[in-house]
């Protein structure tokens, strides 16, 4: 595993604080606390909320973000998350080394050694989604992007878990395309758009990882997101959403809830997978 310090970054309102509480738990659980520094930034918070975070988590530097300084579509309820490569550049510009960004709803479960060591060899750190780019992406920004067909067919990247070495000037400058892309609403968040999930953030990252990866400059690892997947990654968990009215003593509830409905339905992906016509007509 790489030594050179991590930044861990995320953030939350105040519909997903308490999502974010269970996340900076795990973190100390698994003892990812020792690794590097941890920041949060404050995406509309409520103030109890965000003294509650800041006295049981004190090893986290918290920031808030300006909302102000952006057009109007970076706003959490305008649904473009738009926010989140900004606050990610941000942070690159004052780090040098392995910068992870994680949704709140993220649960560390093991070491993520194999997530340090794939950012250490090849810059970046990305997982694939089930669907692909052009399920994914609207027509008219792949267009604008020049995207070719091939690529358009190639399984999107996911925004929930990313890793980035921003002491490389070529992951740095990923970012701030990524970044500078979503400036424009017409871009990251087409009204309205002509297919069924245009993924906003995480569209416009797929569009610009997978020609990269295409051509070879980027290598992907070769498990999955732990949605929809036979063959996910293990050391976290993703999207494991909680009530902001949920008691703190009720997670290792919703924690057993999330592994048994993952469990099984990553056993149902590998059975399909073995088992490819299962249920079509003979």
């Amino acid at each position: 595993m790489s030594t050179k310090p991590v930044t861990f970054v995320s953030g939350a309102n105040a519909g997903f604080w308490r999502a974010l509480y269970q996340l900076l738990r795990a973190a100390e659980r698994q003892k990812w606390t020792q690794l590097g520094d941890w920041h949060v930034f404050d995406l509309g918070l409520a103030p109890e909320q965000r003294v509650r975070l800041e006295a049981r988590f004190g090893w986290v530097t918290f920031h808030d973000f300006d909302f102000d300084a952006y057009p109007p579509h970076y706003q959490p309820e305008q649904g473009s998350y738009a926010w989140k490569p900004a606050l990610i550049q941000k942070m690159a510009d004052t780090t040098r080394g392995p910068l992870i960004w994680l949704d709140s709803a993220t649960i560390p479960k093991s070491s993520p050694a194999e997530m340090l060591d794939h950012i250490h060899a090849h810059g970046t750190y990305f997982l694939n989604g089930q669907a692909s780019l052009a399920e994914r992406c609207d027509p008219d920004v792949l267009d604008h992007l020049g995207i070719p067909q091939d690529v358009r067919a190639m399984r999107e990247c996911v925004a929930t878990i990313a890793g980035f070495d921003t002491s490389r000037p070529d992951v740095y400058a990923l970012i701030a395309k990524w970044a500078g892309l979503a400036e424009s609403p017409e871009l990251i968040h087409p009204k309205p758009a002509k297919i069924a999930r245009h993924m906003h953030d995480q569209a416009l990252l797929s569009a610009l990882v997978l020609p990269k990866v295409m051509q070879g400059d980027i290598v992907l690892p070769h498990e999955d997101i732990d949605i929809s997947s036979g063959m996910p990654i293990q050391f976290m968990s993703t999207r494991n959403k909680v009530s902001p009215d949920t008691p703190v003593w009720a997670d290792p509830f919703v924690r057993a809830y999330y592994w048994a409905y993952k469990t099984l339905d990553q056993w149902a992906h590998r059975r399909q997978h073995a088992n490819p016509d299962q249920g079509s007509a003979p």
